[in-house]
């Protein structure tokens, strides 16, 4: 009989705990889900986009929010806005350079690459660049920075 208290206790203590780290994560979240809201709401409402497929940060020496969508005459593009000045920085229109998945496909050529961790379209001193993010074979970090244009490397970080 105390065992299956015990086994009780200890069953409910770990949904507790489970249950406070998820209200915790989406505590969390909530401040960075209202400010991506406001920028897709400030491109829409300068009429930029009709509609929004994402919105994400790119931190570099500026930090920068990203909003991917299509604009009324059904082309895709991207407006990259400088956190700091509120105001859209660059417009990207996604037919004049490598796609995402391109980059994939080329950072995955050089070889090492395990796992696919994120794929960002943001801004650096030569314009517009996608920055791959991966897990190595070895399980470390490596980013890749491609020139959006070319699809040239403009810059490797491996083994973080």
């Amino acid at each position: 009989m105390k065992m299956k208290w015990i086994v009780a206790t200890v069953l409910l203590i770990g949904v507790v705990v489970i249950s406070g780290l998820g209200i915790l994560y989406t505590v969390a979240k909530k401040p960075e889900q209202n400010e991506f809201a406001k920028y897709e709401e400030l491109v829409k409402s300068q009429g930029l986009l009709s509609t929004v497929s994402e919105v994400y940060a790119y931190n570099s020496v500026t930090s920068y929010v990203t909003v991917i969508g299509k604009s009324s005459e059904g082309q895709d593009v991207a407006y990259i806005i400088d956190k700091a000045e509120n105001q859209t920085a660059y417009e990207v229109n996604l037919s004049d350079g490598i796609s995402a998945e391109e980059a994939e496909q080329r950072t995955r050529a050089e070889g090492n690459v395990e796992k696919i961790m994120s794929i960002k379209l943001g801004h650096e001193e030569i314009g517009p660049v996608w920055e791959v993010t991966y897990l190595n074979t070895n399980d470390a970090l490596g980013y890749t920075y491609l020139d959006f244009k070319s699809g040239d490397w403009w810059k490797r970080i491996s083994n973080l």
